[in-house]
């Protein structure tokens, strides 16, 4: 009995799961189906432009998708609009390669032009003014694919004849070529050093230092080693020198060059060097940019030397000249030109009597006027007082030689300035009346 009802129970359960089985597959949700991807080919050509250049905007370096890019973009009609902000980028980049001065103004722009190319990735002049730039700054593998992107967006240019031209001409070495001959024409042309190593940069094989380069480098680096503090700079200056003509790209001749430079106290020189050897992009460009701001603190510290030698020389010459011109006034001839400045225009006058032989007599007045180093006598007859100049037939003129002044009038006579100018006095110096004085003259009143 208990056998036939466990085996009953058994065969329950073996149909109540049967059934429940069943009943949860019933009321179970149906599976929604997936919807299949729109294939790229069922796209509108606007929609797909929009996938591919949203796509190019993660890998800008995808050439394959600009060529496709473009080639979609040749097929619609009408032709994609141009974004605004591609228009203006190739504006800004455009506006920066007008104006610029240096090699950081056009690397502004050629960022201007890659970003108008990403934004319009379609568009030939923003190939054609990135190419160009490129070209500019001698990334030449970058600027034959750009105009090479360029025509096949413009295949119908008017100028793609000489773009295919210049495309061609991009061998590095004979660019390398010309570069190093217009330097050995110019060599103290700047930019024509740049693009020299802006070439040899770009070049996917460095070239090679020529023997003659690499001779002028050892001899002058044999001259730094006997150099002295005064001399040995001069002549390694003109080795490193000669070295960078025959291989203007070479960065540790430019270094080197700048070292000796330094020695010699050719501080714009020596920075000037320093720059070539930055532009070479060296491992150690931190410590070279660190040295050219030292050499214009050693630059500045020497001129600031240089102006107090200069302050103190000419002070030195000052004192000199204001020792002599105390010298000099104190001397006689320095005293007699002070005061000779002092009464110059001066008149000395003396009214005498004077009678003849027939009884005769009559007034006269002498007159010795200061002019420069020049006594000029005048005398005057038939005068009553200071002021009046009747008939006066005799003047004439001498040289002031000294406080005394020694000259033949009627006589030999010595004309006498006082120290202070108030006075001239006439003594004769004929035969016996040696010292006798002949008159005083007073300034006229």
């Amino acid at each position: 009995m208990k056998a036939k009802t466990i085996l009953l129970g058994i065969m329950l359960l073996s149909l109540f799961c049967a059934i429940a089985v069943p009943a949860r597959a019933q009321t179970a949700k149906p599976a929604t189906p997936a919807r299949p991807q729109a294939s790229a080919t069922t796209l509108s050509p606007q929609a797909r432009l929009k996938q591919y250049v949203a796509s190019l905007q993660k890998t800008p370096g995808n050439q394959a998708l600009r060529e496709k890019i473009i080639k979609l973009a040749l097929t619609m009609k009408p032709a994609p609009a141009l974004p605004q902000e591609a228009q203006d980028e190739l504006a800004k980049g455009n506006e920066l390669a007008k104006q610029a001065t240096g090699q950081q103004a056009l690397i502004d722009a050629l960022a201007h032009f890659e970003r108008a190319a990403l934004l319009a990735p379609w568009w030939p002049d923003a190939y054609s003014s990135l190419g160009s730039m490129q070209e500019k700054l001698e990334r030449i593998d970058d600027a034959r694919t750009s105009l090479t992107l360029y025509l096949l967006a413009a295949p119908n240019a008017s100028d793609a004849d000489a773009v295919r031209a210049k495309i061609a001409s991009f061998n590095p070495e004979e660019r390398l070529r010309q570069a190093v001959a217009a330097v050995r024409s110019s060599p103290n042309d700047i930019a024509a050093r740049q693009r020299v190593i802006r070439i040899a940069q770009a070049m996917k094989t460095p070239p090679t230092i020529p023997e003659e380069a690499r001779e002028h480098y050892v001899m002058a680096q044999t001259f730094v080693e006997k150099a002295t503090v005064n001399t040995g700079f001069a002549s390694a200056i003109q080795e490193y020198k000669a070295a960078l003509l025959a291989a203007p790209w070479w960065a540790e001749a430019y270094k080197k060059l700048a070292l000796a430079q330094k020695a010699a106290n050719q501080y714009d020189d020596a920075i000037a060097s320093l720059n070539l050897y930055l532009l070479t992009q060296p491992t150690d460009a931190r410590d070279a940019q660190d040295e050219i701001y030292k050499l214009k603190a050693d630059k500045q510290a020497a001129a600031d030397q240089e102006k107090k030698r200069r302050e103190d020389e000419v002070r030195r010459q000052q004192e000199e000249q204001e020792r002599a011109r105390r010298a000099y006034e104190s001397s006689p001839e320095g005293r007699l030109e002070t005061l000779l400045r002092k009464i110059n225009g001066r008149r000395y006058a003396r009214i005498y009597s004077q009678h003849n032989s027939y009884g005769d007599s009559w007034r006269g007045k002498d007159v010795y006027e200061i002019r420069g180093r020049t006594f000029h006598f005048t005398r005057f007859y038939n005068v009553d007082n200071w002021n009046d100049h009747l008939n006066a037939p005799t003047s004439s003129d001498f040289p002031i030689k000294g406080f005394v002044t020694r000259s033949r009038m009627w006589d030999w006579v010595e004309i006498v300035i006082s120290d202070d100018g108030e006075e001239i006095t006439l003594r004769s110096t004929r035969g016996n009346n040696d010292d006798v004085i002949m008159g005083v003259y007073l300034p006229e009143q």
